[in-house]
């Protein structure tokens, strides 16, 4: 019954993407005019988001607060900082990685999804005792766009570290921002 769930999301995931392709439209050229004005590169995520512990010592949940500042084209470059909050855990993040955005080609798409692996750097306190760890976190997610440079952000990440842990996080996107 798992696998049937999974084949459906799975058949209408690809058709949804596949009519997103359809109705994107190619960027302009680098010789037009469109593109010989200067566009502003960086992007920012703002995002609230649920942490479920997973393998490690701590075993309650906890609320979390990302924030991403990435640029670039298909390939993109990524910084971020993360604040974790739990009954007995408290932890601030910092990151710096890579996207990858396959659809970033269509610059009509209003569905953009990506994954990103990142290299994470924690400072933080455990049952009131100061920690630092260093791990990785892997992510994918879709940034829904709904109105010009303005959107909807969607994120499921696995972090590893001393405390791994899967995070869930939903948020504003804002593109070209500076």
């Amino acid at each position: 019954m798992i696998k049937l769930k999974l084949l459906l999301v799975y058949f209408f995931g690809a058709i949804f993407l596949n009519l997103n392709i359809l109705w994107a439209e190619e960027s302009p050229s680098p010789n037009s005019e469109q593109q010989s004005k200067k566009t502003k590169h960086y992007n920012i995520k703002l995002l609230l988001g649920l942490e479920t512990p997973g393998e490690g010592t701590r075993l309650d949940p906890g609320l979390l607060f990302k924030t991403f500042l990435y640029g670039g084209n298909i390939l993109k470059y990524s910084t971020s900082f993360n604040l974790s909050v739990a009954k007995e855990y408290v932890q601030g993040e910092f990151s710096i990685g890579g996207q990858i955005y396959p659809l970033d080609y269509y610059k009509k798409s209003f569905v953009q999804p990506f994954f990103y692996i990142e290299a994470a750097l924690g400072i933080g306190a455990y049952n009131k005792l100061t920690r630092i760890d260093g791990g990785h976190n892997l992510g994918v997610g879709l940034d829904i766009d709904l109105y010009k440079n303005y959107g909807l952000g969607l994120i499921v990440e696995s972090h590893s570290a001393l405390e791994k842990s899967l995070r869930l996080l939903i948020g504003l996107h804002i593109k070209d921002y500076f």
